[in-house]
């Protein structure tokens, strides 16, 4: 089941400690035309990202995950912060996407950063495995078949950002996660039946994956526009799980 709140991430993470995981896909700080503003002083940007880092830290269950998503100007910060306040890096995950945003004179960035943090001792769950290159390539009859996937997530298809034709693109969402990417997440982090807490729910992403894959989650959103666009979409399914 699916809660949606009119919260900023802070609020809200204070008001629900305990949950298994924690996903962080915040604004970006490039300039969208969301209501709340895209266009904050770096360092003010700065000092906000470390507020609900500090929090997620402080609030999710010992051997709970806090997972960030973060661009490449702030992924350190991220890190640092969570290092801070007692998170564990267990994986740095590079998301590759296509469509980026086109500079001439410049290479197109392809990427954003998904820190994988744990509380204590990490709680593992269901590693994404693919086909081993020594048996699937090369006939090495020394590999069991399949290995865990890398560490750069999006190359197959349905994995880039979501364009305005994908039939998981929601209006007013400009910068919306595919469902695989976050169900990946979920799967890793954890079990059927756990709970999630996503203080920046955006267009609902999260909380219909999580009905799909069997999670209760908390969702929340400093815009009262988006947390009613997330919650018209929990009542419809994920479309790629």
């Amino acid at each position: 089941m699916a809660e949606f709140f009119h919260s900023d991430a802070v609020s809200l993470l204070s008001a629900y400690p305990g949950a298994d995981l924690v996903f962080l896909d915040p604004p970006f700080n490039i300039g969208e035309e969301y209501e709340h503003g895209d266009s904050l002083e770096l360092s003010v940007y700065r000092s906000w990202l470390r507020s609900w880092v500090r929090s997620a830290a402080e609030n999710v269950k010992d051997g709970g995950a806090v997972w960030i998503h973060l661009p490449d100007r702030q992924a350190a910060i991220g890190l640092d912060e969570a290092e801070k306040h007692g998170l564990t890096l267990y994986n740095w995950i590079i998301w590759h996407y296509r469509f980026g945003t086109y500079q001439p004179n410049r290479y197109i960035v392809s990427k954003c950063h998904g820190l994988w943090m744990t509380k204590g001792k990490p709680r593992v769950h269901n590693i994404a495995r693919v086909p081993s290159d020594r048996a699937a390539i090369y006939g090495d009859d020394r590999s069991d078949g399949d290995r865990p996937d890398l560490d750069v997530w999006g190359f197959e298809r349905y994995w880039g950002r979501v364009q305005g034709n994908n039939a998981e693109r929601r209006p007013l969402h400009p910068n919306q996660l595919p469902e695989l990417y976050v169900k990946r997440v979920i799967e890793s982090c954890t079990n059927p039946g756990d709970v999630v807490i996503d203080p920046f729910c955006g267009s609902g992403t999260t909380a219909v994956v999580c009905d799909a894959l069997g999670r209760e989650s908390i969702n929340g959103d400093i815009s009262e526009r988006a947390v009613r666009s997330a919650s018209a979409r929990a009542k419809e399914w994920a479309i790629r799980c």
